[in-house]
């Protein structure tokens, strides 16, 4: 017990073998292992824990050939791409250090054909390179991100990466889960369909009715979940829909835990993806082995004893109440006699000519506000996704429900997906809404063709599965309530209530925070360009070099850099999710944005060299002087207008920031010591 299991391995012996897969699969609930077993019966797996009994296996993988590693390769396949902003910044900070050595170059070649000293011909080439790197630029960055990511947890949204936080406000695409997320995960059983009718769960409490009677009981007893009592109020312990059929049970007067000490549990096949059934054999005295399933209900018809007609009539009852929205669960048993031998029990010998028992219909009511978050995530141009397990007709109809309204035709399974092609699945991507009984392969083979299309794509997840899915998306964003580990180390963020309201509230943020990077880019080059015309102009008309590196130094990281900060507190523009997603490949620096620091590089540039060519008579301490103040001044002028078309007030940190640059500047043109320092002198 507690031996953590080193290999894949399927078994030659077990007895009362049970095994923790919570590692691989994110079930909390021992899983029972058998010799002879069917499937993953059979087998133990690399990094699971054994809970209980004894077993001996033979190897069949190692290493990273086993499910874990097989897992964990997929993980490794896909590579940490750098975000766009990334790629601008390191091609902006290419393109500054080119332009800054040629424009050094430039004054130093001036000064050298004019004849001027050295020592000026180099101050004058070490204040251009000052002025045109933007020394706080990075730094302001990351506090815009760090910022950024307190105020989406305020929002529910835990980011753990900071740099996806502006791949947040480009996407274009949002996969997200149903059940938890879309739903609020508060499954109740509403109605009951057994003897070829449908019942409200309600009606059968005031009758007593034998199949119904044995609906309760393989609800109880195929069943891995458990209740407990908090404040008079019973919360579920596992699985949210096995809850609803222990709750289910206790509306009627059954203990779940008394009718699991009536028998013994003899073998349990846990639920499986692919067959989309569970089945346990008890051991009743006075009884033999009772087989009870808990199956789709679609699937539960093809290995019962009903008739053809039978099967068609029961079909149009599933896909009626699918279509309501209900999620459908149905049950199977059969009886066979204690003298058959224990071995001859595999899951495919349990799962056939099945007693047809009924199915329920359970509900599960989506979260409020997921409507209008869908309905802002379609105005702002963003295509919303459901990948879910469940059926297509129930999910379709949630889907109607919260807003995400899909014809037949866009809506496809997982065996139809496992039949396209890779070129073919990125064609079907583009019409489908609703991806249906879809495994975790199927979601990262989605992922891929949606990128491949070059869209941003978010996707939400919370199994060790969904983990490849999670880093193969632009923006992976785990189950914060429950996800697993493995899919949280593996997210860019944890949405910490599981709600898709949380998801559109983290792009809208996103794309605050991108806009305020942008401006605080855009005034931080501005005013370096200013500084650039007004340190070459002089030089190149035959003045001297106008302001000094250390000058220069102060405005590049205080006077303007206070503002550039204060601008990643900007409350920005309330109708940011009226325009759709960003396109990849626009750069930080796109035709506005060249016209804003032309714009400001010239006013700025031109003001400060006026300023200076004036003054230059009087003396070159005053002129500096002068065109220093000048241009910290220009600055805060340059920090308003940078937020073209936002209420001028608005910010109020960004008033503090300017009152607080220009109290700073007046503390150097008045305080001796700093006078010295900054070369400044009284000019009144």
């Amino acid at each position: 017990m507690g031996q953590k299991i080193p290999v894949d391995a399927r078994l030659l012996e077990a007895v009362n073998l049970t095994v923790n897969e919570a590692s691989l699969t994110g079930e909390s609930a021992p899983v029972t292992k058998l010799y002879q077993g069917e499937n993953d019966e059979g087998l133990v797996f690399m990094g699971t824990v054994v809970n209980g009994g004894r077993g001996l296996g033979e190897v069949q993988q190692t290493g990273m050939k086993t499910r874990f590693g097989r897992i964990a390769s997929l993980l490794s396949e896909v590579e940490e791409e750098a975000t766009p902003l990334q790629k601008d910044l390191t091609r902006l900070g290419g393109t500054i250090i080119v332009i800054g050595i040629f424009a050094a170059l430039a004054i130093f070649l001036i000064g050298e054909l004019r004849g001027n000293p050295l020592v000026e011909t180099l101050l004058a080439a070490i204040s251009l390179a000052v002025a045109i790197v933007p020394e706080g630029l990075p730094a302001i960055v990351t506090i815009t991100l760090g910022l950024g990511a307190q105020r989406m947890a305020r929002k529910n949204t835990v980011v753990r990466r900071l740099s996806a936080i502006e791949t947040f406000g480009a996407t274009d695409v949002i996969c997200t889960d149903k059940t938890g997320t879309l739903t609020k995960n508060e499954m109740m059983v509403k109605k009951v369909f057994l003897d070829g009718r449908v019942f409200e769960e309600a009606a059968l409490r005031q009758e007593k009715n034998k199949k119904f009677a044995q609906i309760l009981r393989a609800g109880v007893l195929a069943n891995t979940a458990s209740l407990v009592e908090e404040a008079g109020e019973f919360k579920v312990l596992g699985d949210s829909t096995e809850g609803s059929l222990l709750l289910l049970a206790k509306e009627h007067g059954i203990d779940y835990r008394k009718e699991r000490e009536t028998g013994k549990l003899f073998r349990e096949f846990s639920f499986d993806q692919k067959l989309k059934r569970m089945t346990v054999v008890w051991d009743t005295p006075g009884v033999g082995y009772e087989i009870l399933t808990k199956s789709a209900p679609e699937i539960l018809l093809e290995i019962s004893t009903l008739s053809d007609r039978e099967k068609k009539e029961i079909k149009e009852q599933i896909d009626s109440l699918a279509s309501q929205g209900f999620r459908l669960l149905g049950f199977g048993y059969r009886r066979i006699a204690k003298e058959d031998p224990s071995h001859a029990i595999t899951r495919e010998q349990a799962e056939r000519d099945l007693e047809y028992l009924g199915f329920v219909a359970i509900y599960d009511p989506p979260r409020e506000g997921v409507q209008e978050a869908i309905r802002l995530a379609h105005q702002s141009g963003i295509a919303v996704r459901m990948i879910t397990g469940d059926n297509p007709l129930t999910a379709r109809a949630i889907g109607q429900e919260v807003g995400l309204f899909a014809t037949e035709e866009q809506v496809i399974e997982g065996p139809a997906i496992e039949q396209l092609t890779d070129e073919e699945l990125k064609e079907v991507v583009n019409r489908v809404k609703i991806f249906a009984r879809v495994s975790p392969e199927h979601k990262i083979r989605i992922v891929r063709a949606y990128k491949a299309l070059g869209k941003v794509v978010a996707v939400t997840g919370d199994g060790v599965n969904d983990a490849p899915a999670l880093k193969q998306a632009d923006v992976g964003m785990a189950m914060g309530i429950t996800g697993t580990d493995v899919a949280k180390e593996s997210a860019d963020a944890v949405l910490a209530d599981d709600n898709f309201v949380s998801v559109v509230a983290a792009i809208e943020q996103g794309r605050l925070i991108y806009r305020n990077i942008l401006k605080s880019i855009r005034y931080l080059l501005g005013c370096n360009f200013g500084e650039l015309i007004t340190v070459l102009g002089a030089v190149a008309l035959g003045f001297p070099v106008p302001l000094t590196p250390i000058q220069i130094l102060w405005m590049n990281l205080v006077t303007d850099g206070l503002p550039a900060l204060a601008l990643s507190e900007d409350p920005g523009d309330h109708h940011v999710m009226n325009e759709p997603p960003r396109k990849k490949g626009i750069p930080v620096l796109d035709l506005l944005g060249k016209r804003w620091l032309v714009a400001t590089g010239l006013g700025l540039g031109g003001l400060a060299l006026a300023t200076f060519i004036l003054l230059d008579f009087v003396s070159l301490p005053e002129a500096r002087t002068a065109t220093f103040t000048v241009f910290v001044v220009g600055e805060m002028v340059a920090a308003l207008a940078v937020r073209k078309g936002e209420r001028v007030f608005s910010n109020p940190l960004l008033w503090i920031s300017i009152l607080l640059s220009l109290g700073l500047q007046g503390l150097i043109l008045t305080v001796p010591p700093l006078q010295k320092i900054f070369e400044i002198v009284p000019f009144w």
